[in-house]
């Protein structure tokens, strides 16, 4: 094989690396907006440091949008009385290490990315001769373990990566030597068995734990066109590379049939049908108002040309890796044009429905697209008329040049970030490190009046005691205010369970907001009321074993109930277990014994 090895060398292993980049390191071209507009300030003779930048911004790439008015070709989106405002999260990988979000959507990357080597493998492996081996099965096997972990770490991720591995079982099985009989059995067997392995390895999480919000409903809500391309321009213009390297074999029999070397076969004639059907559905977008989802179709139906061409083909080097790559940017484009059209049902809006695909989208445009470059310079030979030499090494510099934008947000933001922290700390792994000389200052909000500033040393001890001196994982009671506030921060540091942490997330996953708002009403009870019996039986309740009273409780809650447990401590109920200057830990007897 000519090409990218004869130009670069390492070539396959520089692809590689353009795929971490891709992937891990990229932003979207927020950052190069940030920064053209901080040069304009800059020529109008405004301030404009380098350290204004806003991490944060690019998270939040599309706009807060209205709902989409619905038209006489949209017959499934209903007229409705009022009108909801969608707010869009579009976070990428390296925003998600940046920040810090140690979320679910971050943890299942690795997962992800073993569940496409896995899917690779068995495509480039499987054949007639390993067919009567071990190795299918247990690849396979491997296959359902790793895309049923994504349903434990983070749900949304299993439809889209289920639907990737049946259809790698599927493309494995058919370009196979053999009958059909012999494919068709191997992908139907193969695709049951992963099915099978992703939720059994899994049945202990699925028994026990409760789901809601499965269906799916029409979103309301469009991507603008110059949003979508503001953040994949350069997975798309890797996807244009790779299509530029595979579709000639698509097209080679139209162009033999009008130059009238050769008729079109059958099986051609029925793959142009559906061509055309792509193209006329477009079209139908377009002219409804849905201009992403029109030009995303587009690309859906020339990757699918190029996805069906391939594996109609005879051997080639390229062919499995082809089919591969195509496949996955299939699904990244289909992502793209789903998110526009439905919703998981029950969403805020359609906030997560983008939020997480879009995440998936990422991943699979940065690998199909790593492949995709390499592809398409391979596809570059010596032989090569001028023009088109020429028109390929002006896409190159293009691709080069969107590269280098999207290496402007890693490249800004993470100075910004690092500088935002409450006191500079050296490079360190004790993610407590930076409370001993912090004092925190509560927003408005976090509390019904005014707070103090917070001292965090005296919480930084008494966390550092409970590492130190509690086994098991007792019920530590803490204080609990509003969202974005210095809650949960006994919960976070020790491990241990609370009443109450993160209330919004409980009534996202638990579907009931009347279960959480009741114990943070107990919670304030149990620090507000003066009756030593009603606090206890509250305690009881909860099975609370410590208790934890610092400034943020003293800021949140009545003095008087505060005061109680020290009284509570004199009559034996409590007894006191840790205490400095600023926060003092009491243990209910009988529980935290």
């Amino acid at each position: 094989m000519t090409g990218m090895s004869r130009w670069v060398p390492g070539g396959a292993a520089l692809a590689g690396v353009a795929g971490t980049v891709m992937a891990v390191v990229a932003g979207n071209l927020d950052g190069v907006v940030q920064l053209f507009q901080m040069a304009q300030a800059k020529v109008q003779g405004m301030a404009a440091p380098l350290s204004s930048f806003d991490f944060w911004r690019s998270s939040r790439a599309i706009p807060v949008l209205d709902e989409f008015e619905p038209s006489r070709l949209t017959p499934w989106l209903e007229s409705r009385g009022h009108v909801e405002t969608a707010y869009h999260i579009t976070e990428f990988p390296f925003f998600t290490f940046l920040f810090a979000d140690w979320h679910a959507h971050m943890m299942t990357m690795p997962f992800a990315v073993l569940g496409v080597t896995v899917g690779f493998a068995l495509l480039a492996g499987l054949n007639n001769a390993r067919l009567r081996s071990a190795w299918p099965w247990i690849a396979v096997g491997l296959f359902g373990l790793t895309v049923g972990s994504l349903w434990a770490i983070n749900s949304w991720e299993y439809p889209a990566y289920a639907l990737l591995m049946l259809g790698c079982i599927a493309g494995a099985a058919w370009m196979m030597p053999g009958s059909l009989k012999t494919r068709l059995s191997a992908a139907a067997v193969f695709s049951l068995l992963a099915l099978v392995v992703s939720y059994v390895a899994f049945q202990p999480f699925h028994a026990a734990t409760e789901t809601f919000g499965t269906g799916i409903e029409p979103t309301r809500w469009r991507t603008p066109m110059s949003n979508y391309l503001l953040i994949h321009a350069l997975p798309l213009l890797a996807a244009a590379c790779l299509l530029s390297a595979t579709l000639p074999r698509a097209i080679a029999p139209v162009l033999a049939s009008v130059n009238g070397r050769s008729p079109i076969e059958a099986r051609e004639q029925w793959v142009l049908v559906g061509v055309a059907v792509g193209l006329l559905l477009a079209g139908y977008f377009w002219a409804a108002g849905f201009i992403t989802v029109g030009f995303l179709t587009v690309a859906l139906t020339l990757t699918a040309w190029a996805l069906v061409a391939s594996l109609a083909a005879e051997e080639y080097p390229e062919r499995r890796a082809d089919v591969m790559a195509l496949g996955m940017l299939a699904m990244a484009l289909a992502i793209g044009i789903g998110v526009d059209l439905i919703r998981v049902e029950g969403d805020i809006a359609r906030m997560n429905t983008l939020f997480k695909y879009y995440l998936v989208a990422w991943v699979l445009f940065a690998a199909s697209g790593a492949y995709g470059l390499w592809r398409g310079w391979t596809a570059l030979r010596e032989d090569s008329p001028g023009g088109l030499f020429y028109l390929r090494s002006a896409a190159a510099t293009v691709v080069a040049l969107v590269l280098v934008g999207a290496l402007v947000y890693p490249a800004l933001a993470t100075p910004v970030r690092i500088a935002d922290r409450f006191n500079p700390l050296p490079p360190t792994l004790d993610g407590t490190a930076w409370m001993p000389a912090a004092v925190y200052h509560p927003p408005d909000w976090c509390a019904e009046r005014p707070m103090e500033p917070i001292e965090l040393k005296w919480d930084y001890d008494a966390i550092r005691w409970l590492q130190d001196n509690v086994s098991g994982t007792p019920v530590a009671l803490e204080g609990h205010g509003s969202q974005y506030c210095w809650n949960s921060r006994v919960a976070q540091y020790t491990g241990l369970p609370t009443v109450l942490g993160w209330p919004w997330h409980q009534q996202q996953q638990r579907g009931d907001g009347d279960i959480v708002r009741g114990r943070a009403g107990d919670v304030a009870t149990m620090y507000n009321t003066s009756s030593h019996d009603g606090a206890l039986e509250l305690l009881e309740r909860y099975r609370v074993s410590y208790i934890v009273v610092g400034a943020l409780e003293r800021g949140y809650y009545d003095e008087r109930g505060i005061a109680k447990f020290d009284a509570m401590v004199e009559d034996g109920s409590l007894s006191l277990a840790y205490d400095n200057e600023g926060t003092r830990i009491y243990r209910v007897a009988g529980l935290g014994d």
